[in-house]
């Protein structure tokens, strides 16, 4: 994964 990838998976999930 890139550094793009990572934020774009991380981010949602700690928003739910």
């Amino acid at each position: 994964m890139t550094d793009l990838n990572l934020p774009s998976i991380f981010v949602p999930l700690v928003g739910l």
